[in-house]
């Protein structure tokens, strides 16, 4: 049943490239984890490799295409290849980019505004502790108080 549904996996990521390189990747763990944990990440790392390469392969592909479409003088082909670009792309592509700066954005803003508060108090507090103790860092104040004090005792 395992290696039926690990076949099927394998056949549906045909048509999704960005996805071989992850393929690859447990295919490859799976395999070298028979040798043990180093042939584990070898085998991982072998097929991550793979992965990329068989990923790039439909890239070239269509480089190949262009350039002879180019070469041939081929406009046709040319506005067609660019459509279908474009249809990959697409809107939803770019609304999922505009939601990610979206959303880089809010974090920057929230890093800044948790931040500046905890360095505003941090110095306001440096100020005022060197204006109550005399330019000491607050121990010194406090060690020269207790022996005042045991000397007014004593």
């Amino acid at each position: 049943m395992k290696c039926v549904l690990l076949a099927f996996l394998l056949m549906s990521m045909a048509s999704c490239a960005s996805l071989y390189p992850i393929g690859g990747a447990i295919v490859g763990g799976g395999v070298g984890s028979l040798g043990g944990p180093a042939g584990a990440a070898v085998g991982a790392g072998a097929g991550a490799a793979g992965g990329q390469l068989l990923a790039k392969e439909k890239d070239i592909k269509d480089l190949k295409e262009e350039v002879d479409a180019y070469s041939k003088g081929d406009v046709e082909k040319l506005v067609q290849m660019r459509l279908e670009e474009a249809r990959d792309d697409g809107f939803f592509s770019g609304m999922l980019e505009g939601v990610y700066d979206f959303i880089k954005l809010i974090v920057v803003i929230l890093i800044i505004w948790n931040v500046l508060p905890i360095v505003y108090t941090f110095l306001s507090n440096k100020k005022i502790n060197k204006k109550l103790n005399g330019g000491s860092n607050g121990k010194a104040a406090t060690d020269n108080k207790m022996v005042q004090r045991a000397d007014e005792k004593g």
